[in-house]
């Protein structure tokens, strides 16, 4: 599965197509009523009372992080991604500099 939004950032609608799909999936696969635990921290994205009510109708639930515990919550955050963001943000910065040098489109 992949999707993305303009941004590259996580919204509202983008986490309800993605959760949506991962519930298709499942009931596809015949696992529809196994109960489904998803970890998430309190971003905005994250947080709609209507998709709350949903998840919860199709035995999703969520479990939300604490607070200010990513560095342990959430480990992969720390070096093994950040070496990863570094890498894909210097990638990405050669590529808009060689369409800009060649006069194309860095959208």
């Amino acid at each position: 599965m992949y999707a993305k939004s303009d941004k590259g950032f996580m919204t509202l609608q983008l986490f309800e197509i993605i959760l949506k799909k991962v519930i298709e999936l499942m009931k596809n696969e015949g696992r529809g009523d196994l109960p489904v635990l998803i970890y998430a921290d309190r971003a905005k994205c994250h947080e709609s009372v209507d998709l709350i009510k949903y998840l919860y109708d199709q035995n999703v639930h969520i479990i939300w992080f604490i607070s200010n515990s990513s560095q342990i919550t959430q480990p992969l955050d720390g070096a093994p991604y950040a070496n990863l963001k570094k890498k894909l943000k210097s990638a990405t910065d050669d590529e808009v500099l060689r369409r800009t040098i060649l006069g194309e489109s860095t959208k």
